[in-house]
């Protein structure tokens, strides 16, 4: 038998302990400001503090040791305890992840020649903590504040059974394969962190002001980068991406380290080809790539921004006098130019896409002759402008293609020299060419064009594959990652019916479906600044699903996270909470004064 004062020490510690993990629970339920600065300042000191230890660290040690790996889980303990303490203020831990998404790849492009091909693969992926973090801490929170008494569960839509569905079955397709491989792997990182980054946004705190403030800050950040993109494409020569900082080390260890795949790139004027370099019609072009080092991704940042401040006027324009609206119509021009510049189907397309489906959608819910647009004198130009840069990077044949060649060949137009001339026969290998990335003289034939219907292969053949092999090839079969030669590439779609098959296809498609068709109920019965967001945020997420057909670039996750991290709180927003879960298909359609009063209970 336990003696009585053993029994008794027992029951101290069980009490002891109980009572430190119900002030853990308090701590992390009640709000936490930071004293000082405005709040967009704590975000840059919460990101400085956070993240910047680590690159010094990084830039000290130079490989990836157990001291390292000691560092980076100590910083994202840190990043932890940042993101519990502020939780109901949850832009602060929002804007860390803007700022560090933004300046990622130019700060890590910058230590690449410094550290091991190993270490840049580990600060590349760090990002990921970010969406883990957000996770872990939102459903902590939830339950946190369920035990306390508070009304903190959100109505489950038919979105988050889709999202919940699709990363059960990406779980059961990585479990049935026991050999697991480096593209594997990498396929499960890219399909999950979306649902992931969706999840983060459904466990957010309803806040209305906390996510006008995180749109805020990241349109003023997308601005940053727009105009930076700016100076580095038309003042700066080439020469900055070769010698300032050294793209081809950055990319070459990529590919060393397997988080590229290999030949994906070679190096022409000194940079990688199809990045920093594409061919509309044939000629060389510069691609504007700014803090991004990748077009890609940056456009379908830019697009997003863009949305948001040419049709949310309340988020911006409506808030100043002449003076702010003049910044604003140049951030507009800088953002369009910026996405233009980056020669990217992707963003050109979302932007366009999602401008004709809310313009759609406001005329059906009032019909008549007009439709109320925002910022018309703006909006014109830039559809005229997406529309030239989408047509120009997908067609050779134009109409005045000649003439539209023989500006693209101007150095004030390509931002490059004059290309050396072909001596007639094979270029033989440069000193570089036994390196991850091989270096070419002169640019063989060839154009943007031939690449949008190597896109369309992609999806057609991943369809294909699916039909031939409905419950999929298995992750990593198929793709870019995957190392295996074939026509299955180049499309998320595409790999995702290959890989996962018909169920993945299915749960992939109504996802999307779904979110869409959530935002849109969200919106229809409101007017304002809460009828603009989710329905800004609906034709942003059908852009995405469009280009994520012809775009495995659509699963990556640095430059289109806020698609779904918004989306995912913009449904939590127009949802009230309860004290148990309930099921719906959609949001409510609320009037705009039940809708109101739902806004004011979320808030408190």
């Amino acid at each position: 038998m336990t003696p009585p004062i053993a029994k008794a020490d027992v029951v101290l510690a069980s009490n002891t302990a109980l009572r430190a993990l119900s002030r853990v629970g308090v701590w992390m339920a009640d709000e936490h400001p930071l004293p000082g600065p405005p709040w967009p300042l704590n975000a840059f000191l919460l990101a400085l503090m956070g993240i910047g230890p680590l690159l010094l660290g990084a830039l000290v040690i130079q490989e990836v040791t157990p001291f390292f790996w000691f560092l980076l889980i100590a910083d994202l303990v840190l990043l932890f305890a940042v993101a519990s303490a502020t939780f109901r203020t949850p832009a602060l831990f929002i804007g860390v992840i803007i700022i560090w998404f933004a300046l990622q790849r130019i700060v890590v492009a910058l230590l690449a020649p410094d550290i091991s091909a190993d270490l840049v693969r580990l600060l590349l992926t760090y990002k990921e903590g970010f969406y883990l973090i957000l996770v872990t801490v939102g459903a902590i929170t939830v339950a946190v504040r369920h035990l306390r008494g508070e009304r903190a569960i959100p109505a489950l839509f038919a979105a988050d059974v889709v999202a919940i569905a699709f990363l059960g079955w990406l779980a059961v397709v990585f479990i049935s394969d026991p050999h697991t491989s480096t593209p594997e792997l990498t396929y499960l990182r890219r399909f999950a962190a979306p649902l992931l980054l969706y999840a983060g946004g459904r466990l957010l705190i309803a806040r209305k002001e906390q996510v006008v403030d995180s749109m805020r800050m990241f349109v003023a950040i997308a601005v940053g980068v727009a105009v930076f993109g700016l100076v580095e494409r038309f003042i700066l020569d080439i020469s900055f991406w070769r010698d300032t900082v050294d793209a081809t080390t950055f990319y070459g260890k990529q590919v060393e380290s397997g988080l590229l795949p290999q030949n994906w790139t070679v190096i022409y004027r000194g940079v990688p080809d199809g990045i920093f370099i594409a061919l509309p019609l044939q000629e060389p072009v510069r691609r504007l790539v700014s803090t991004y080092l990748e077009p890609t991704t940056l456009s379908g940042l830019l697009a997003l921004a863009l949305l948001l401040i040419v049709f949310v006027p309340d988020l911006a324009w409506n808030r100043g006098g002449p003076l702010l609206k003049s910044a604003i119509a140049a951030a507009i021009v800088a953002l369009g130019i910026a996405a233009m510049a980056t020669l990217s189907r992707g963003g050109l397309v979302t932007f366009v896409a999602a401008t004709a489906f809310v313009l759609g959608l406001r005329w059906i819910r009032r019909p008549g002759w007009t439709v109320s647009v925002p910022l018309p004198f703006l909006l014109a130009p830039l559809l005229v402008l997406m529309g030239l840069g989408a047509a120009v990077t997908s067609f050779d044949n134009l109409p005045a293609a000649g003439t539209v060649r023989d500006a693209l060949a101007t150095r004030a137009v390509s931002g490059l020299s004059d290309e050396p001339a072909s001596a007639g026969g094979p270029q033989p290998p440069s000193a570089d060419s036994a390196g991850p990335l091989q270096e070419i003289g002169v640019h063989p034939p060839g154009s943007t064009a031939d690449a949008a219907s190597k896109h369309l292969r992609g999806l057609t053949s991943g369809l294909e594959e699916m039909l031939t092999k409905p419950l999929g090839r298995g992750l990593g079969a198929t793709g870019n990652w995957s190392g295996t030669p074939g026509s299955t590439n180049e499309s998320t779609l595409g790999v995702i019916s290959a890989q996962l098959g018909i169920t993945g296809f299915v749960l992939y498609c109504a996802f999307f479906v779904a979110v869409i068709a959530g935002l849109v109920a969200a919106a229809w019965n409101r007017s304002g600044i809460w009828s603009d967001i989710p329905l800004v945020l609906a034709g942003a997420m059908l852009g995405l699903f469009i280009v994520s057909c012809v775009s495995e670039s659509a699963s990556g996750i640095l430059g289109n996270a806020f698609y779904l991290l918004f989306a995912g709180w913009a449904l939590s927003i127009t949802s009230a909470v309860s004290d148990r879960l309930s099921l719906r298909v959609l949001p409510k359609l609320t009037g705009d004064s039940a809708a109101s009063s739902a806004d004011a209970s979320l808030e408190s």
